[in-house]
């Protein structure tokens, strides 16, 4: 099967390869026989058969992160080419029909203290956050599950003094390594794997149970304010619904530690949680990140608004569930790049839609993971 590699994007440190396989795979190239002559094309097979684009993109980006804008780019590349300069692209610029929508998820309040959104465990992982929580103070120091809400600190940081992402010597990577004492294992590895965020030594790693997180609480300075950001997962599913009690006493037990819990189900939920980041950790000048956010959704909007065409797709997880549009992946698709899902329904990432549907609906599209194991030809059914 012939590869094209169509573009290697680079988001400040995060790398995302476009992977086009085009319908000249070793499944379709012509064979000659010892005479010369050319035998005929063998039939193609699984979704080859119709030519489509397949794309594989890196899914520890579809969270709370800018680097969510490098899923977005591979597909627009993909498709359409390059993304037209968005570079001088103001807000102002941007008219309102193509100033992508988000909820402030703040405000604040009589008192003059911030009134956030966010969840309890009452969520059922599906609406973006509806819990008015007032927080006392601007945190000192902050623990976060997820390493892809440390990259937004980060880029956040990096927009109050005007630096570049990742860039050597940065005081934005000095401030967050002064805001974070501590983190999982997991979040630290999938911090320096997936954004090249090298945490230092002085950062305490603890484990990832419950009684880890109390025991390091309990330890902490109590002069110390503290924000630990979590996904809303923590406290709705099933085998971690626990983590409500255990986090409500250490609330209890220290009120100036505070919980936040986030979801990450479509881009608006993003946009809206990176802001709300920046007001919660009293860094609130975000302008710059989310105008070049906003900017680059306009301008490839605009274009493919001129361009015409009319694309569907397909996205698919590593366990072979269909990706639906009220997730976060298939939101950057369908409300992103206007593509028509040929998945319908709200069954977010449960569902499977069979190899005939896919065949018969025969998307222009499709998209699988990075980390899939599958090959290239397995993922397209042609193996």
């Amino acid at each position: 099967m012939m590869i094209v590699v169509i573009a290697i994007l680079v988001v400040a440190a995060v790398a995302v390869a476009v992977v086009v396989t085009s319908n000249n795979g070793s499944n379709q190239t012509p064979t000659t026989d010892d005479g010369g002559n050319t035998e005929p094309t063998p039939e193609l097979k699984g979704f080859y058969s119709w030519s489509p684009t397949m794309i594989r993109v890196n899914s520890s980006y579809s969270a709370c992160t800018p680097a969510f804008m490098s899923i977005v780019e591979t597909g627009y590349k993909a498709v359409y080419g390059d993304i037209p300069d968005y570079k001088n692209v103001k807000r102002a610029d941007i008219p309102s029909k193509y100033l992508y929508p988000y909820t402030d998820f703040t405000r604040v309040d009589s008192n003059g203290k911030l009134v956030i959104k966010t969840f309890d465990n009452t969520s059922d992982g599906k609406k973006e956050a509806y819990l008015d929580k007032t927080l006392d103070f601007t945190p000192t120091k902050i623990i976060s599950y997820m390493d892809a809400n440390i990259d937004t600190i980060y880029r956040i940081l990096c927009d109050y003094y005007g630096e570049t992402p990742y860039a050597a010597g940065n005081t934005a990577d000095t401030k967050l390594w002064e805001l974070i004492p501590a983190m999982t294992s997991t979040v630290k590895t999938n911090l320096e794997k997936n954004y090249s965020l090298k945490v230092p030594d002085t950062v305490t790693i603890f484990g990832t149970s419950q009684e880890d997180l109390t025991n390091f609480c309990g330890n902490l300075d109590p002069k110390e304010k503290v924000v630990i950001f979590m996904s809303e997962y923590n406290i709705r599913s099933t085998n971690k619904s626990t983590w409500w009690g255990t986090n409500t006493a250490i609330t209890e037990a220290n009120p100036n530690i505070q919980f936040v819990y986030t979801l990450s189900n479509s881009p608006s939920m993003i946009l809206s949680t990176m802001e709300m980041m920046g007001k919660i950790i009293g860094f609130e000048n975000t302008e710059s990140m989310m105008t070049k956010i906003l900017a680059e959704i306009y301008v490839m909007q605009k274009a493919i608004d001129a361009s015409g065409k009319k694309i569907s797709f397909y996205a698919e997880t590593n366990a072979k569930k269909a990706v639906a549009s009220n997730t976060n992946m298939g939101g950057m698709f369908t409300y992103i790049l206007k593509m028509d899902n040929i998945v319908t329904g709200d069954n977010l990432m449960n569902g499977t839609l069979s190899d005939e549907k896919i065949i018969e609906a025969q998307p222009d599209l499709l998209v699988f993971y990075q980390n899939d194991s599958r090959s290239d030809d397995e993922c397209m059914r042609a193996a």
